[in-house]
């Protein structure tokens, strides 16, 4: 089924896919790395773990949503699922490349939350801004914050 957001946006780094791996595994790190991501309550990266998160994009509204893994493949696949403000699902998949890995970032969600609804009615165009922020956004500050790689 084809839902209101969708991202599929691939990013290279200059580093394997274990290191990567080992990187994305220090959850606890997360709110470090992207300052988009206010507050968030993991216990890891493993199968059945569900990360409650809070996000405030450059939108007027937070979201709150949960990520709960369904299946994980180390060190190529995170496949999750999403509820709360918004609704769907979402993977990671790593793939080595001669010089690093590619990480392809899917998702495919809904809004759940009255404002979220609303504003996805009324302001699309900004909800799909901030959308592509908080992504490109988050693979920069990921890169520079988590693995220490200048800018690309």
């Amino acid at each position: 089924m084809t839902r209101a957001f969708q991202v599929d946006r691939a990013f290279d780094f200059d580093v394997d896919p274990e290191s990567l791996w080992a990187v994305l595994s220090r959850t606890a790190d997360y709110p470090r790395w992207w300052s988009w991501l206010r507050a968030v309550d993991v216990d890891g990266l493993r199968e059945g773990a569900t990360a409650r998160c809070l996000v405030r994009a450059p939108v007027p509204f937070e979201l709150r949503f949960a990520v709960t893994v369904r299946r994980l493949v180390r060190p190529t696949l995170v496949d999750t699922e999403v509820g709360g403000d918004i609704e769907g699902d979402a993977r990671l998949e790593l793939t080595a490349l001669p010089s690093g890995t590619r990480a392809r970032l899917v998702w495919d969600v809904d809004p759940r939350s009255t404002v979220v609804r609303a504003a996805a009615r009324a302001a699309r165009p900004l909800l799909v801004w901030g959308q592509d922020w908080v992504i490109g956004t988050g693979a920069r500050q990921f890169r520079r914050r988590a693995l220490g790689a200048p800018r690309r």
